[in-house]
């Protein structure tokens, strides 16, 4: 037994896996900050102001999994495979921007690189429909108050060669004011490429 622990302790193979899982835990590191910093400059630029002016959650990669967001279900994590999810407002009483934003520092939101969250969710793989109702909360939840999930969830109809489209629809709940709805269309390209637009006022 003893022999066995000291050629388990001397193994070069071992001692390369942990060697890699340290440089690993580094890289997932200095991409989260890449993607924080992105997408705090977007935000920013969306409010007119400066990026020290912004405050964003989560702030730190170990909140990722504590951080209590505004919006959210009790479980519902936003965030889709490599694609942290982020929520930005600005010192002052804001309406919150939120999205996506990748270890290369790709920000996405429900305007701009939607498709790469579609990717993220495996959209053009073997089930479309059930990745379409992975990400159809979180681009409701992308969109912000006073957006909230309304009615069953549409259908995705995809073709032959990977477009397509489906109408989703939100309800807007306004303290004080009338419920109403909202409905948008999402547009899904062969090329992966993906965009949301209103399709009611």
């Amino acid at each position: 037994m003893a022999a066995a622990l000291a050629l388990l302790a001397g193994c070069p193979s071992r001692q390369r896996s942990a060697e890699d899982r340290t440089v690993d835990i580094a890289g997932m590191a200095e991409g989260f900050e890449k993607a924080r910093a992105a997408f705090i400059h977007q935000a920013a630029a969306s409010y007119g102001a400066a990026d020290a002016a912004v405050r964003v959650m989560p702030n730190t990669e170990a909140e990722v999994d504590i951080w209590q967001l505004p919006g959210r279900a009790p479980g519902f994590d936003p965030g889709l495979g490599a694609a942290w999810a982020f929520e930005a407002r600005l010192e002052q009483p804001s309406r919150p921007v939120r999205g996506w934003a990748t270890p290369e520092g790709v920000v996405i939101t429900w305007e701009q690189n939607l498709g790469l969250l579609l990717e993220q969710a495996d959209l053009w793989g073997a089930d479309p429909q059930a990745a379409f109702e992975r990400v159809l909360p979180r681009l409701i939840w992308a969109l912000g108050p006073p957006h909230e999930p309304y009615g069953p969830a549409p259908t995705l109809h995809l073709s032959d060669d990977g477009s397509g489209e489906a109408t989703l629809s939100t309800r807007l709940v306004i303290p004080g004011g009338p419920i109403t709805t909202a409905e948008f269309t999402l547009h899904v390209g062969a090329d992966h490429s993906a965009s949301l637009s209103p399709a009611t006022p």
